[in-house]
């Protein structure tokens, strides 16, 4: 990759995302594949602070290997090593810098098939480690975080299956770069800018004191209720402990919906990944909810899977998330399936299962447990996302202080919300 696009990267994330100061600390969690890109994101660090700056790599093919190997004590200590490293971050306050980019995109869903008790067991670990970073770290704004991609061969052939391995890798780093203005020699002052216009478009959308949306497409037609105290958040979150965004790059309005009110029929306007412990492919899912539940549902593609993924527990089924992105997103124009949710979501309007963001209230951070369930915050071990949007799906806010309100109408944001920069 570009070496000199690669440090803009790192002085994006570490310098304007997450705001790194004395004496706060930093992890950077990755993969293995990913140590050239941590050890440059952790130099950058350490000439911003003298506190601690530390990588954590995980080993894809070791824990295939434990997996494999059956041995349940080895299995439910594999993820230790990550909990302790939340326990440190959450008890000290410490920035996150997480990078994804998976080593291999099938691995995990051979395993879950080849060995599914063992594999039922390691992922169980693996959500409890980030279950407890995500009500924490998260849930109660302890850290400040931010999320970015890195390419792997495996990403690559899978988003330009007819290039070569390196050409692949150089293409995805291009794009990549330039969704997120690092290849711009202005870089800072290009994502600034960026981060503004969504921040301007989530006070109008907060400024319509949305009640409920209705999602209207071919098999779509869903409707999503949100409390009254609904916070619609775009790019830096204000009064935030950080500067910048959670996920880098980004194109979503998003809010957290009551959770309660969800009903209707939904389906996936693209591919998408699911999975924590390793990522699996899901395609063609249809849904229907009833009671603010997914009742049931059906896929072309990873339904045994997804299945067994939502239900562990009783909150999977339940709805976390709800995400506004227009065609304007240059992601949405690549036309490219990255297989990995930090770009895709960004490409489409989405909604996510699972875990609530308490942000997406108004003080949700500072409610209590039972605060938030009253708010219908869902409160889950899982968070997935899936895209609903595209150019056949409209989005019609039908309770807003200033009457019915289309928002997206065939993918494109409407006024006032367009952005004809």
């Amino acid at each position: 990759m570009n070496r000199s696009h690669l440090e803009n990267y790192a002085e994006l994330a570490v310098d304007a995302c997450i705001g790194l100061k004395d004496p706060r600390g930093l992890l950077i969690h990755g993969e293995v594949p990913h140590r050239e890109v941590a050890l440059v994101f952790a130099e950058a660090a350490q000439q911003r602070t003298q506190a601690p700056v530390r990588v954590l790599l995980d080993d894809s093919l070791d824990f295939a290997r434990i997996i494999r190997g059956g041995q349940l004590d080895q299995i439910e200590a594999a993820n230790r090593l990550l909990r302790a490293a939340f326990e440190e971050v959450i008890q000290n306050h410490w920035a996150v810098v997480a990078l994804r980019g998976e080593e291999d995109l099938e691995l995990m869903g051979r395993l879950a098939e080849e060995h599914p008790e063992a594999f039922d067991v390691f992922n169980a670990g693996r959500s409890d480690a980030i279950t407890m970073w995500r009500k924490y770290g998260i849930g109660r704004g302890y850290c400040p975080w931010t999320l970015l991609g890195v390419p792997t061969a495996n990403l690559a052939k899978a988003s330009f299956p007819a290039r070569n391995e390196q050409d692949g890798i150089e293409a995805l780093w291009e794009l990549w770069f330039k969704f997120t203005f690092a290849d711009q020699d202005n870089f800072l002052d290009a994502a600034k800018a960026h981060w503004a216009k969504l921040n301007a478009r989530a006070r109008l959308l907060n400024d319509l004191r949305i009640r409920e949306v209705h999602v209207v497409g071919p098999e779509t037609d869903l409707w999503i209720g949100f409390h009254e105290l609904a916070n619609w958040l775009s790019g830096p979150k204000p009064g935030d402990l950080q500067p910048g965004p959670n996920n880098h790059p980004t194109e979503e309005s998003f809010t957290t919906p009551d959770w309660r009110t969800v009903h209707g029929t939904v389906q996936a306007t693209m591919p998408f990944m699911a999975g924590s412990a390793g990522r699996f492919r899901v395609d063609g899912l249809k849904a229907r909810f009833e009671g603010g539940r997914m009742v049931e549902f059906g896929a072309t593609e990873g339904e045994a899977a997804f299945k067994k993924w939502v239900d562990q527990d009783a909150a999977g089924r339940q709805l976390g998330e709800f995400a506004l992105v227009g065609d304007d997103s240059p992601i949405f124009q690549s036309g490219i399936f990255f297989s990995h949710t930090l770009f895709d979501e960004n490409a489409r309007p989405h909604i996510a299962l699972g875990m609530g963001y308490a942000a997406g209230v108004k003080d949700g951070q500072q409610m209590s447990a039972q605060e938030r369930e009253a708010a219908g915050i869902n409160d889950s071990k899982i968070h997935t996302a899936f895209m609903i949007g595209g150019p056949d799906v409209s989005i019609i806010a039908t309770q807003t202080n200033q009457g019915e309100k289309v928002l997206i109408e065939n993918g494109t944001w409407m006024e006032p919300f367009l952005d004809r920069k």
